[in-house]
């Protein structure tokens, strides 16, 4: 049994080797020889200029067909959740290139909308999105920054003025004259139960009129 597979196993392996030297004949058919793998230029082929100052400016970038292809197609697509991403070595211009095809496809594009982010005071971690038509955006800003500007005077001096002086002592009257009531409705409603308060700062404390002990603040 050992012999048997040695002996199919040498077969095998020549059979391989033919096939291997088949392939190699076939392939020196498509060498090239090494005097043929450069292009070398003549001079009369370069007469059309003398330096490279003569040489027009190359208009656009050197790219590969699938690559401008495959760009102008992402940017053609114009329903949402579609993104393109572009990868490739360093200093290749990759990044060049896309910003300038983009800068391309968005000036032959409708205008889009001003957005402005406007402060939650409710919720400032989610601020509020405003569309504005193109161009205001801007004199939104501008307006926005002259009103702090004037509110940061006019908001002291309000508060500067006699009417809010007038305001806020009604406002401390009438709080004054709430409490009082309060504390006769609690004076009574002790009394009754058998209890005298006495009020310390924020807190009112009761007692017991017939022991003299605090029942509780």
């Amino acid at each position: 049994m050992g012999a048997e597979i040695l002996l199919t196993n040498h077969h095998h392996l020549k059979e391989k080797g033919k096939e291997m030297s088949e392939i190699m004949n076939i392939d020196d058919r498509f060498k090239v020889p090494v005097e043929e793998l450069r292009r070398v230029c003549t001079q009369e082929e370069l007469d059309f200029c003398k330096s490279t100052l003569d040489v027009s400016p190359l208009d656009g970038f050197i790219v590969q067909d699938r690559t401008a292809r495959s760009l102008q197609f992402g940017l053609s697509m114009s329903a949402p959740g579609y993104n393109i991403f572009v990868v490739g070595p360093p200093g290749t211009g990759k990044s060049t290139y896309t910003q300038a095809v983009v800068e391309q496809a968005a000036a032959g594009g409708d205008v889009p909308e001003d957005w402005c982010y406007i402060n939650n005071f409710t919720d400032q971690d989610r601020p509020v999105a405003v569309s504005l038509p193109a161009g205001e955006g801007r004199g939104f800003q501008i307006d926005m920054e002259e009103l702090l500007e004037d509110l940061r005077l006019a908001i002291p001096k309000a508060y500067e003025s006699g009417e809010f002086e007038q305001q806020k002592s009604a406002i401390i009257q009438t709080v004054q004259q709430e409490m009082e009531g309060r504390f006769r409705a609690l004076d009574r409603e002790a009394t009754e139960a058998g209890f005298d308060y006495e009020t310390h700062t924020q807190r009112v404390w009761l007692y017991s009129s017939e022991r003299g002990q605090t029942a509780f603040p």
